[in-house]
Parts: C-alpha cells; structure tokens; sequence
C-alpha cells in the first residue's frame, strides 16, 4: 500500500511468531517473584556501590533525566544509614 500524502510513517513491521513465542516463555518463566528478587539484588548491588545499579532504579522509580547539566564543580554527599535495617535515615547534600 503507498503512503498518502500527509501521512508521516507506516504501520511499522508486525511483531513475528517466533518474537511472540518467546514472549511468552519469558513472562512464564520471570514473573512477580522472579521481578522482585531481580530488584532486591540490583537494591544490594547499588548499597555496595554498583553506580550502574543505582542508576537503573532511580531510572525505573523516578524516570530518566531528561537534561543533564554541568554544573562545572563538585558535589559532596553524606548519608547515615542505620546498618541493622539498611535504612537511610538521612542525607546531606550540601
């Protein structure tokens, strides 16, 4: 079918069988508990420090940066964390 005038793209190409098999397998095999042990071990590995890890969950919880900016200087930023329960009581930005 041509592209009438004004018409800006296509239908795109159609998802193929094969695609949608394995679809399929994979939201059989990586479901709710599988998420949440994926996450909980990206939550470890960004405690230890994994600055890829942490990216990926501020990614996903808060949504990507949309504009990076340089602000040509330094940052310094002081956390408290209780170790028992690993929760961050506070933190400095400053």
């Amino acid at each position: 079918m041509p592209f009438q005038k004004g018409w800006k793209g296509g239908p795109g190409r159609p998802p193929q069988k094969k695609e949608d098999g394995e679809r399929m397998a994979l939201l059989d095999v990586f479901d709710e508990a599988a998420e949440r042990a994926a996450t909980l071990a990206m939550v470890r590995q960004a405690k230890k420090g994994n600055v890829a890890a942490f990216k990926e969950l501020m990614d996903r919880k808060y949504g990507k940066v949309s504009e990076n900016v340089d602000h040509g200087g330094t940052v310094v930023i002081q956390i408290r964390e209780e170790r028992a329960r690993g929760k961050i009581l506070d933190a400095d930005f400053g």
